[in-house]
C-alpha cells in the first residue's frame, strides 16, 4: 500500500516564498537553519491481524501540526550524550548508520527511548537480566513527572531503578531531514522497537491523569495497523504529515513485530528530505531527495504557482512553540 497524496503546498505563504528562493539560488531571500540531530520510536505490538503501531495526536493548542497524528520522539539533549547513561551492552551493530560517531548514535537511541518515556510511559529499559519492568505503580509517574520537568535526569532515574538501556530493544528503520524551508531543522532516525510487555496501556497513565504537563502535547492515543492507519488517513479521519504517512506504508504486509525486527536487519535506511526545485523557468516543485548527496529519490509532484507565494508574509509558523516538545517526533520533519 502506497502512503496517501497529501495536501499539495505547505499551508504556508512564507514557508512556500522560501521554497521558491531555494529552488531559484536566491541566497539572500533565505538561509536554512542549522539541522538538530532527533529521533522517534515506531512502537509496534502483535494483534491477530498483524502488528500494530502506536500514534498519539498532536493537541490542538499546539501551534505546530496540530491534530496530526505521530509517533513518540524529540530532540536530542546534551543530556543524551552523558557516559553516565547506563548500557547493557555496547551498541556495536546496533548503531543506526555506520558513519556516525558513536556517541552521538548512542545519544540518538537515548533521545529516542528517553521521549518516548516521558511522552506516553512507555520505557525501553531492562534490568541486568534483561527483563523490561512493570511501570504501573504511582512512584513510577513521580519520576515521570520529575523528568519532563526536568528536575530529574535520565541517566540518573535509570541508575535509581537499576535499569540499563539494551541497544537490541530498537531498530532503525527510517530516517527524514526536514526541508530547508523549516525555521526549525531536525534530522530525525525512526527506530522500531516493540513495546515491553505489560505496557502496552501506559500510555493511559497520561490520558487519566490531570497533571497538565503531561497531557499538553497530546489529546489521545492508539494502536492500529499501519494499512488501518493509511486507510483513515486517505479518508480525511486521520490527518498524517508525510514522513508519518511513508513510514506507516512501509510496515505494511509484516506477519508479526518479530518480522518487522528481521526486516529492519537488512534494511537500507536513506535520510529522505522535501526539496523545492523549478522547472520550466520559475515554476516550483517539489522532489524527495537525499539529504546528505542531494541525489532524486522521487517527486512529490506538488506545484507551487509563483503567483501563489509572492509577496505573501509569514502565517503560522512553529517559532512560538517552546523548546520543550520539539519536534515530537514529526513536527518539524514535515510534509514540505
Amino acid at each position: 500500500m502506497t502512503a496517501p497524496r497529501l495536501p499539495g503546498r505547505t499551508g504556508n505563504p512564507e514557508r512556500d516564498r522560501r521554497a521558491r528562493a531555494i529552488a531559484l539560488g536566491d541566497a539572500a531571500a533565505w538561509t536554512p537553519p542549522e539541522v538538530r540531530d532527533a529521533a522517534t520510536v515506531i512502537l509496534l505490538r502483535d494483534s491477530p491481524d498483524g502488528p500494530q503501531v502506536h500514534l498519539q495526536r498532536r493537541a490542538a493548542a499546539l501551534s505546530f501540526a496540530s491534530g496530526m497524528h505521530v509517533f513518540p520522539g524529540g530532540r536530542v539533549d546534551a543530556a543524551d550524550y552523558e557516559p553516565a547513561v547506563p548500557w547493557r551492552a555496547s551498541p556495536g551493530s546496533s548503531l543506526p548508520q555506520p558513519a556516525l560517531r558513536r556517541t552521538t548514535a548512542e545519544a540518538l537511541i537515548v533521545a529516542g527511548i528517553r521521549e518516548t518515556y516521558e511522552e506516553i510511559g512507555v520505557l525501553l529499559a531492562v534490568d541486568p537480566s534483561g527483563r523490561a519492568p512493570a511501570t504501573d505503580d504511582a512512584t513510577w509517574l513521580r519520576d515521570r513527572l520529575a523528568l519532563v520537568r526536568g528536575e530529574l535526569g535520565f541517566a540518573e532515574f535509570l541508575t535509581a531503578r537499576g535499569l540499563l538501556i539494551d541497544p537490541a530493544s530498537v531498530a532503525m528503520w527510517s530516517h527524514w531531514v526536514s526541508p530547508a524551508t523549516e525555521s526549525r531543522r531536525y534530522d530525525t532516525r525512526f527506530f522500531v522497537a516493540e513495546v515491553p510487555a505489560g505496557q502496552a496501556d501506559s500510555e493511559l497513565v497520561m490520558d487519566h491523569h490531570d497533571d497538565t504537563v503531561l497531557v499538553a502535547e497530546s489529546e489521545g492515543q492508539q494502536w492500529l495497523r499501519p494499512a488501518d492507519a493509511l486507510a483513515e488517513a486517505a479518508a480525511g479521519s486521520l490527518p498524517l504529515l508525510r514522513p508519518t504517512a511513508q513510514t506507516l506504508a512501509t510496515l505494511v504486509g509484516f506477519d508479526s513485530v518479530a518480522d518487522v525486527r528481521h526486516a529492519a536487519v537488512h534494511r537500507e535506511v536513506r535520510p529522505r528530505m522535501g526539496h523545492p526545485v523549478a522547472i520550466d523557468g520559475d515554476r516550483v516543485v517539489w522532489a524527495e531527495v537525499d539529504a546528505y548527496t542531494g541525489e532524486t529519490i522521487g517527486a512529490f509532484d506538488i506545484a507551487v504557482p509563483p503567483s501563489e507565494v509572492d509577496g505573501m508574509t509569514e502565517r503560522g509558523e512553529p517559532d512560538g512553540m517552546t523548546e520543550r516538545g520539539e519536534p515530537d517526533g514529526m513536527t518539524e520533519v514535515s510534509d514540505p
